[in-house]
């Protein structure tokens, strides 16, 4: 049955009256030995605090398979490199809980919309909802649905948020469910699902996707990680006891920051914190470029990284990299260990991101101090080079994907206006009641990504991952299985360009969900459209 859409401004007036790419090394050689430290000549940001360690973010995990949590987004006092000001944020704090579920675990998140004015970002009521990107769960209601909006508590009777000019944004009507899911109150909604028993494990996040308002959020700070657990456990058993780091990038303007100037960027709200290790120690770090816009590429100085998995797909056996190019969206786990005794800069590389880009040029985001007794990794060296167990369990499959023939192929251009305020994809503004594409469930598409501007976009689409066969010679992003991938510019006229195959074989799938530009300006912008997945069309005798 086709969704009842409704224009948003009628939608809220109602219920207010009734919410890593990588680098490859080019050697084998195994980062046992580094050494090295920062330049004194390396760029900082403008705001560095000194001597704070990095904190780790705080976690609820479910029990006895189930995660029940509340999510509220609203304005709070936070502390942000350094800054105290107020913003919109979930839970009071600008890095939120990291959520953490085992598959077959049923989900209920109720997030409440009291999103309001704040220093930054945001001057009045905004709609709001939550999307958990990378999870391949219904796009149906109460599950991960994007286009079901909610006003803010906050309003009054009225939303004062602004929209981009021209946009006319519209929705979804939230639901009641009998078993309490869905619409609450006016505000209130809880999204319900079960995490698929063969689900990829991993990093996955969450944020809000209400077109239009999902930049100046998650600008905010509006996102946290979301991770399927098991994948070290039941991988790389051997690495079971090594110290985990969750690092959730950011990027901000903060209060006074001008019009133009790069964003600050931060791990776990903090510029220029610490991190401790002991010589020849291995952690594994779990990365989530969880902000709007920016661009990292990190590359920790004298040493190298061994990646283990990328958006949430593990890898079947570790690649070695000097830098993990994370477009935002993207997410990566890697196992890093520790040289010689030192001070090494963490840095996010300079991102060439086009002629038309924002600027993201090199700062440094922190370092790691290693110190103490030394600690003996050669049998940690010797795992990563070889390949993860358990295999049989690793969902999805690279090879299977390869192996699947393809049923239709698509050309789909991304561009924009002369003066770069607004984004097209086939050159169409996002419009969420029309279905821009419509497909059957056992369907797999070659989709080749055309970007005739000159500056970089992200693709992204939700409920599933597709296969990287081709991108632009040189890029730096990764191939292979992803849900988030860079769009390369267009030079001297020739577009950039990537080949995607594209497996809509879930029948969990079956229903509406965007693709879409992830760097949040274009989309929010435009830059995005509407793929409709019908049931498998079943052939009659």
């Amino acid at each position: 049955m086709t969704p009842q859409i409704k224009k948003i401004h009628i939608l809220l007036v109602v219920a207010q009256i009734c919410l890593c790419g990588y680098k490859p090394s080019g050697s084998g050689h195994q980062p046992n030995s580094f050494s090295g430290t920062a330049t004194a000549s390396s760029k900082t940001q403008g705001v560095v605090e000194a001597s704070v360690n990095i904190p780790e973010p705080s976690e609820i995990r479910s029990i006895n398979g189930r995660l029940d949590v509340t999510l509220e987004g609203k304005p709070s006092k936070v502390i942000v490199a350094g800054k105290t000001f107020v913003s919109n944020v979930f839970n009071g704090s600008y890095i939120p809980p990291v959520l953490v579920v085992q598959r077959g675990d049923e989900v209920r998140i109720r997030f409440v919309n009291n999103v309001g004015k704040a220093d930054i970002e945001i001057d009045g009521p905004q709609p709001s909802n939550i999307h958990t990107h990378g999870m391949a769960i219904s796009p149906q209601q109460p599950a991960d649905n994007a286009f079901v909006v909610l006003p803010s508590g906050a309003s009054s009777g009225k939303m004062n948020g602004s929209m981009p000019h021209g946009h006319d944004m519209v929705a979804e009507t939230p639901k009641s469910f009998p078993d309490g899911s869905g619409l609450q109150s006016a505000n209130v909604y809880e999204y319900r699902w079960k995490v698929p028993p063969d689900h990829a494990q991993g990093l996955h996040w969450y944020h809000p996707h209400a077109h239009g308002m999902v930049e100046p959020q998650v600008l905010s700070g509006m996102s946290g990680l979301l991770v399927v657990d098991g994948f070290i456990q039941d991988h790389y058993p051997e690495l079971a006891g090594l110290k985990v780091r969750r690092l959730l990038l950011k990027d901000i303007d903060l209060p006074g920051a001008k019009d133009g100037d790069p964003k600050t960027k931060t791990i776990n709200g903090v510029s220029g914190g610490i991190m401790h290790m002991q010589p020849g120690e291995h952690q594994i770090w779990e990365i989530g470029n969880v902000g709007s816009d920016a661009f990292f590429d990190l590359a920790l100085d004298g040493h190298q990284f061994w990646i283990l998995g990328h958006d949430g797909n593990i890898l079947l056996k570790p690649v070695l990299a000097k830098s993990l190019f994370l477009p935002a969206g993207a997410r990566v786990t890697v196992v890093v260990q520790a040289g010689a005794k030192g001070s090494y800069a963490l840095r996010s590389l300079d991102v060439d991101t086009g002629p038309a880009g924002d600027p993201n040029p090199m700062v440094i985001l922190g370092k790691v101090v290693v110190n103490g007794p030394s600690m003996d990794g050669t049998a940690k060296n010797l795992r990563l080079e070889q390949k993860a167990v358990n295999r049989s369990t690793i969902q999805p499959v690279l090879q299977d994907v390869i192996s699947l023939p393809v049923t239709r192929k698509r050309t789909i251009t991304f561009s924009e206006s002369r003066d770069g305020k607004t984004f097209y994809i086939d050159g169409k503004e996002f419009d969420p009641a029309r279905d821009d594409i419509t497909v059957h469930v056992g369907d797999v598409e070659e989709w080749t990504l055309l970007n005739t501007t000159t500056e970089r976009h992200i693709f992204h689409i939700h409920q599933l991952d597709f296969l990287v066969e081709k991108i632009n010679e040189n890029d730096p992003d990764a191939t292979g299985l992803r849900d988030t991938i860079d769009l390369p510019y267009a030079i001297k006229g020739k577009p950039g360009m990537v080949r995607l195959k594209i497996p809509f074989t879930n029948p969990l799938i079956v229903g509406r969900f965007p693709y879409h530009c992830h760097i949040l300006e274009h989309e929010d912008h435009g830059m995005m459209a509407t793929v409709r997945v019908l049931p498998k069309v079943i052939s009659t005798p």
